[in-house]
């Protein structure tokens, strides 16, 4: 018997893996929904011909399935090319790795051939041994750096040391753990660090395992002279004694080089010298001196940008790109500038290649300023399949022409279809409107859908100004006129609804926004808050009038990578028109759905008409609090709580309200109701990343359902997006 021995058991269930000598193909097409499909899929054979077989004895903790996929590639190969061993070796090596990873420290896989007539035979047999886990980590040597950060580093390689939880010895983990503690201590000018092999002791029946790490920490070098040679001109000296008081009493390391280099460049480039070189020498002192690095600099001339070239731009106008820099010519040379002029023209998304360099055109101290871009796509078409709990079935089918005109514009053509809605918008975008940071988008767009309580079909358009005033904040301003035309509202909900089933609506709003999230689609940390005011009224081309105010917060807390804390509030509040006491039914306020509080149905929280069907209200409070966990991969688990509520509270249908006499006493109605009446859902779910969003299932339980307004005491939802 022939095998690969990398470091006991019996004979378990048996499974047969047969494969043609041929290569079966499999076409997989574009779903809306994904199937992780966990078990190998064995080819058939063509004929009893160069048939192989592969069972797999002694396996009892991993699967015949995973060992199977462990070594796919190999088995293959194995039949492709007729039996031969080597393939077979490897696929030996590939099952025992994977019994190292899950913890098996002492697992074995051996195999044999059999011939049988025309067919060959091959047994793998295992022998697992236990399953090791990691008790104890400890630093052996005169170890200064606290021990909790040298931990952390082992953390990252999913190690934790704490006997309760502990997690399954993996060689290479520790290995990677221990690599890292040498970094850390370079990094923090420990130049002369020894990190020893792991030292390993085992427990007598070998399931458990303590790591003790011997560390010589050595000498903790600092830089403690900075000295400037070469070409000192006098405007930088300034600038110089501060990079020197800067960087000198720093601990030492490589990097510290490196940055105190790239400041050099840094400091010349910005007043002109382009040609700047910075040579740097290292010495290390007897203690207890440490490090003295010194900087040999050739400055070259003072450089002015006698002209711009562009190259490249066939669809681009040259202007576009020449507007975009920062650089006139006649202006000193500035490598900041250069870096800034770089990333505009990356911002457009115009461009797949940007370079910008100087040319010599034989004067001293003048350059050409030249820039080379290589355009990237101009057309783009996409299709965006997706699902809610509501609207069901989702598809977006989408066109976008950047640049047509050459100044950088983009128009668009974008369709969205469910069984609930339907919506086509045709845009033109503006990124640099007149030249400046704002951008102008002006959408017109047609959209049906179906609420629990109406039906609506808008028509309009709704141009807006936007600007990024800081990396974090933007401002939005934009004008909506539309026609909205409501049908299939209940008759019986007639009290709680202005006299109109088809009005013109036109509006201004005024929002900002502050984000500094770290992903917008997959946040771990950060915040988003966000405040919008609206006005509706007849001299903006509208029928009805009222103010509408929103505003929103969303927190994210990662406590590691794989747990991440998530907290969204969101509230609104409308103040009717003069001599109005409510507002249309579809510009109301709903709350309840997939999306926010998930113990209800879509917009089912809240008063409603003798027929069940709710009516909104001009006021709202959304709470929803969700633990994300990774799992395994890219699948997440979640448990959540969310409360939320509408005002008023009680419909005046429902028979506990009287119809507002005026705007007054609406106002007052739905401020005395504006901090009661929460309705909670509790619940759990999973997530699974999509390229699209994460493909998401939540069930919520209502623990306090209204038995009179028909509650669910659970909801199921299944939708495609975050929550929040």
């Amino acid at each position: 018997m022939r095998g690969l021995n990398l470091s006991s058991g019996s004979n378990s269930r048996r499974r047969v893996f047969k494969y043609a000598a041929h290569r079966s193909k499999a076409v997989w097409g574009l779903g809306l929904a994904l199937v992780l499909v966990l078990a190998p899929v064995a080819t058939v054979p063509a004929s009893d011909e160069g048939r192989f077989e592969f069972r797999f004895v002694g396996n009892r903790q991993l699967s015949d399935a995973a060992l199977h996929r462990a070594a796919g590639a190999e088995l293959e190969a194995f039949v492709q090319n007729k039996g031969r061993e080597a393939d077979l070796v490897d696929a030996v090596f590939q099952m025992t790795i994977h019994y190292r990873r899950e913890g098996y420290a002492f697992a074995q896989v051996t195999y044999a051939r059999e011939q049988h007539d025309d067919r060959v035979r091959v047994v793998f047999t295992v022998e697992e041994g236990p399953r090791v886990w990691v008790e104890a980590i400890r630093f052996v040597g005169d170890v200064t750096v606290p021990k909790e950060d040298l931990e952390a580093l082992f953390a990252t390689a999913q190690l934790v040391f704490f006997r309760s939880d502990m997690l399954p010895y993996v060689q290479s983990q520790i290995e990677a753990g221990t690599g890292r503690v040498r970094d850390y201590y370079r990094a923090r000018g420990y130049q002369d660090v020894q990190v020893d092999p792991p030292r390993l002791t085992f427990s007598q029946d070998r399931s458990r395992v303590a790591v003790a790490i011997p560390i010589s920490e050595g000498r903790l070098y600092r830089l403690t002279d900075l000295r400037f040679k070469g070409d000192l001109p006098e405007p930088l000296t300034a600038d110089l004694r501060a990079l020197h008081e800067a960087m000198v009493g720093q601990a030492y390391n490589r990097s510290l080089r490196l940055v105190t280099q790239s400041r050099l460049e840094e400091i010349y480039g910005d007043k002109g010298y382009a040609d700047i070189k910075v040579a740097m020498d290292e010495k290390r002192l007897a203690a207890p001196e440490g490090i003295r690095l010194e900087a040999v600099i050739t400055s070259g001339p003072l450089v002015t940008i006698e002209r711009i070239e562009v190259r490249g731009a066939r669809k681009t106008a040259s202007n576009f790109i020449r507007r975009r820099l920062k650089f006139k010519p006649g202006d000193r040379y500035s490598l900041t500038k250069e870096r800034e002029s770089f990333r505009a023209l990356y911002r457009t998304g115009l461009f797949s290649r940007v370079d910008i360099f100087l040319e010599d055109p034989g004067a001293p101290g003048r350059r050409i300023l030249v820039v080379v871009v290589t355009e990237g796509p101009a057309r783009e078409f996409y299709i965006e399949p997706g699902w809610g709990s509501y609207e069901l079935l989702r598809l977006r089918l989408g066109w976008r022409e950047k640049n047509p005109f050459g100044g950088g514009r983009n128009v668009g053509l974008d369709t969205t279809v469910s069984i609930k809605s339907r919506q086509v918008v045709a845009s033109l975008v503006d990124p640099w409107f007149l030249n400046t940071e704002i951008t102008a988008d002006v959408p017109v767009y047609y959209s049906y859908r179906e609420e629990p309580s109406y039906t609506r079909e808008d028509i309009g358009f709704s141009p807006s100004l936007s600007s990024q005033l800081s990396p974090h904040v933007s401002v939005t301003t934009a004008y909506t006129l539309r026609n909205t035309d409501l049908s299939d509202v209940d008759s019986l909900s007639s009290l709680e609804d202005v006299e109109v089933d088809n009005y013109n609506f036109g509006s201004i709003k005024l929002q900002t926004t502050y984000d500094d999230r770290d992903d917008p689609f997959y946040p771990a940390r950060g915040k988003r808050f966000t405040f919008s005011i609206e006005h509706a009224d007849d001299f903006l081309g509208g029928d009805i009038i009222f103010t509408r105010l929103t505003a929103g917060m969303r927190y994210f807390h990662s406590f590691n990578r794989d747990t991440v804390l998530g907290l969204r509030y969101a509230t609104g509040f409308i103040y009717p028109g003069p001599g109005e006491t409510n507002v249309p039914i579809s510009e109301r306020f709903f709350n309840g759905g997939e999306n926010s509080v998930r113990s209800f149905r879509e917009s089912e929280l809240g008063p409603q008409d003798p027929s069940g069907d709710p009516v909104g209200g001009l006021a709202f409070n959304t709470i929803n609090v969700e633990l994300r966990q990774r799992l395994v991969g890219d699948l997440l688990g979640t448990l959540f709580f969310d409360i939320g509520n509408v005002a008023p509270n009680r419909s005046i249908s429902e028979g506990s309200r009287r119809p507002p006499e005026n705007r007054s006493d609406a106002v007052s109605d739905t401020l005395a109701d504006f901090l009661s009446d929460f309705r909670p859902g509790i619940g759990i779910g999973l997530q699974y990343k999509l390229p699209i969003g994460p493909l998401r299932c939540d069930l919520a339980f209502n623990p306090d359902a209204d038995d009179d307004r028909d509650e669910d005491d659970w909801v199921f939802h299944f939708s495609v997006g975050m929550a929040f």
